[in-house]
């Protein structure tokens, strides 16, 4: 946040200092005399910039967002007379200061300083509109992205209910030590899907859970190669992001029938975490297939946009997934 703050007071004092060295730039230099003879000009300009940066940030942070776009426009309307009425009441007295009496350099002084106004204004006005533009895309993505976490449920809760029915039907031992990794999955989704950001070694915890969940219920017929190289450390990821991917290895790459092999591998190099995996196809695609994957590539778009790389071969007796992001 400090860092932020900086960088942007840096970038607001290097647009001022172009905004007041460009027309001294730009405009034909007086000669010496000229200047000396007419201070007022200089101090006209130094004074009407500096009045017009400070018509800025009233106007952007407090008359535009406090008046004029809550409905209070007579108000805000009173504001910009209160400036100009400001710079007419300078421009009456600073000639009497330093004794300057050409009536046509102050008329044109004053009209260049309003217009100075009017530009700020209508600065402050794009940048606020922008801004307030650019805050309704955030929320909207951010209401898309909680909707599409949530849609993450119903699909876990159907998977794993399938696996713990193919338990009991078998009467299997381990039906006590499933529940139990069940109870952490649905603890995980519950209190930290709802995080932006958690740690990498919570989410590979929580699919190893259900790795181990799905083999409790394969058959000799599926082979399932699972490894995870590298350091997770303090890495961050976004919860849920890399389930759907594993899911449908699950749902379509095992069979009590036909043989098949399934790989999920994941390194983790630096700050990119890189996942591939592939499965035979034994399970035939349903209408509603690749809907937690397209759920998932939008939220890879919203969160880590152009920072990650997906590739998905879906050929006709294999299905394979290479993925690669830039995590923090």
């Amino acid at each position: 946040m400090n860092k932020q703050l900086t960088y942007n007071s840096l970038k607001h004092i290097a647009l001022w200092i172009i905004y007041l060295i460009l027309p001294i730039i730009i405009v034909p230099r007086p000669d010496v005399n000229y200047i000396e003879r007419n201070q007022f000009i200089l101090l006209n300009y130094f004074f009407s910039s500096l009045y017009s940066i400070l018509f800025f940030y009233v106007n952007f942070f407090w008359a535009i967002p406090s008046l004029a776009y809550k409905n209070k426009k007579w108000k805000y309307v009173l504001v910009l007379l209160f400036f100009v009425l400001m710079c007419f009441a300078v421009y009456k007295i600073l000639p009497t200061v330093i004794n300057f009496e050409t009536e046509k350099i102050i008329f044109f002084q004053l009209f260049a300083a309003i217009l100075k106004l009017v530009f700020v204004s209508i600065v402050a006005w794009i940048i606020f509109l922008y801004n307030k533009n650019q805050e309704h895309a955030i929320a909207k993505n951010q209401a898309e992205l909680a909707y599409l976490k949530a849609q993450v449920n119903p699909h876990f809760l159907f998977n794993v209910l399938n696996s713990l029915y193919a338990l009991a039907i078998k009467k299997s031992d381990h039906v006590v030590d499933a529940i139990s990794k069940i109870s952490d999955m649905m603890r995980y989704n519950i209190e930290e899907s709802q995080k932006s950001f958690v740690s990498l070694n919570q989410e590979l915890g929580y699919l190893q859970d259900y790795i181990d969940i799905q083999k409790l219920r394969l058959t000799t017929k599926t082979k399932i190669r699972y490894q995870v190289k590298g350091e997770a450390g303090n890495k961050q990821i976004e919860p849920l992001l890399l389930i759907a991917f594993i899911e449908n290895v699950f749902k379509y790459g095992v069979s009590t029938e036909k043989e098949s092999e399934i790989i999920i591998n994941i390194e983790i190099i630096e700050n990119n975490l890189k996942l591939y995996i592939q499965n035979d196809k034994v399970q035939k695609f349903s209408s509603t297939s690749g809907t937690g994957i397209k759920n998932t590539i939008k939220r890879l778009n919203y969160t880590y946009n152009n920072r990650y790389v997906l590739n998905i071969n879906d050929k006709e007796d294999y299905y394979s997934v290479q993925l690669s992001i830039k995590i923090q």
